[in-house]
């Protein structure tokens, strides 16, 4: 069956599966047999499971349960067009593959790109022993952008218009929140942000009804990220700690020369000169300090199939978007 899962219970390792027809599935993270393609489960991955023949009643059970993906998803992240990749799962007979709406499993995708792979001209690696196939299963660069910038240490701040926006969650589940556990690391969310979050929360009244939601959905992502310890509080020493663009440029200004930084907001708007987003990355300009620190500003696109956190610049409107699907870019 294919469903999604509504709850995990950390702590004791349980929740359920909801079937695509509405059946709710127990399950317990210890009765499941390949363990390890359950690592990154979380609340409303698609997964694919099997009811235990000991399911009765109410209290039925999902027995053995691993991700799946669309075949949309993965032309999103892997170098392969949807025909190569229909015709190589027809090739081994994978009959549930057959549009860009059909699901697949880890190992159909790992088998689907060794054929691709090896079908272009890299059959003298897959025949060395020593080559490892399930990590020469590359992804497109830059896929996950804000990675290298974890990695390399950068303190990450989150505005509150992009904690808020209906794309953050998606997004920081697939580009942020892996690699804050990978590398240990945690974001950044100042006082003023919390703030103002309150406000919405605490007068739905005074502000718009949809901005009363958003804050509900900025306030869930923050109990996900403290659940793992995965935010923090910083104390800027900012005269204002109740309007975040004061608090976020404050803070920017005084440790730009100890950190490597990086903001996420979506408060960019180009004709008004980058707003927030122009004001933090007009500190690089500084021509005494310029080359010792660096600081880098993201804003969340408004894709809502496949959102992604992409630079900001003044080369371009960041808010503007000529059409969902980016071109490739080739050299002449």
């Amino acid at each position: 069956m294919i469903g999604k899962i509504i709850k995990i219970v950390e702590k004791s390792r349980f929740g359920f599966v909801k079937s695509t027809i509405g059946e709710e599935f127990y399950f317990k993270f210890d009765d499941f047999k390949f363990k390890s393609d359950l690592s990154n489960l979380s609340i409303n991955d698609e997964i694919r499971f099997y009811e235990s023949n000991s399911s009765n009643g109410k209290n039925k059970n999902a027995l053995s349960i691993y991700k799946i993906m669309r075949v949309k998803d993965i032309l999103n992240i892997y170098p392969i067009t949807k025909e190569i990749l229909i015709q190589i799962a027809k090739q081994l007979h994978f009959e549930n593959i057959i549009n860009e709406h059909s699901y697949m499993s880890k190992k159909e995708l790992e088998k689907i790109m060794i054929i691709f792979y090896k079908d272009n001209n890299k059959k003298a690696n897959y025949n060395n022993p020593n080559f490892n196939k399930s990590k020469h299963i590359s992804k497109k660069p830059n896929v996950n952008i804000l990675e290298s910038f974890i990695k390399k240490g950068y303190l990450l701040f989150i505005d509150t218009c992009s904690l808020m926006n209906y794309n953050m969650l998606k997004a920081l589940n697939k580009e942020v929140i892996p690699y804050l556990k990978k590398y240990n690391k945690q974001v950044y969310i100042v006082d003023s942000v919390i703030y103002e979050i309150q406000n919405h929360l605490k007068n739905p009244k005074k502000y718009h009804t949809f901005t009363s939601k958003q804050a509900k959905s900025a306030q869930y992502i923050l109990d996900i990220l403290a659940k793992d310890d995965l935010y923090v509080i910083p104390e800027t020493n900012a005269i204002n700690k109740n309007f975040a663009d004061e608090e976020l440029i404050s803070c920017f200004t005084n440790y730009r020369t100890k950190y490597d930084l990086c903001l996420i907001t979506n408060d960019n708007k180009h004709t008004e000169n980058g707003k927030l987003a122009g004001s933090i990355i007009k500190l690089n300009d500084d021509p005494n300090i310029r080359n010792i620190r660096d600081i880098k500003v993201f804003y969340i696109n408004k894709d809502r199939e496949n959102p992604k956190f992409v630079e900001f610049s003044f080369d371009r409107d960041s808010n503007f978007t000529l059409h969902r699907n980016a071109p490739k870019r080739v050299k002449l």
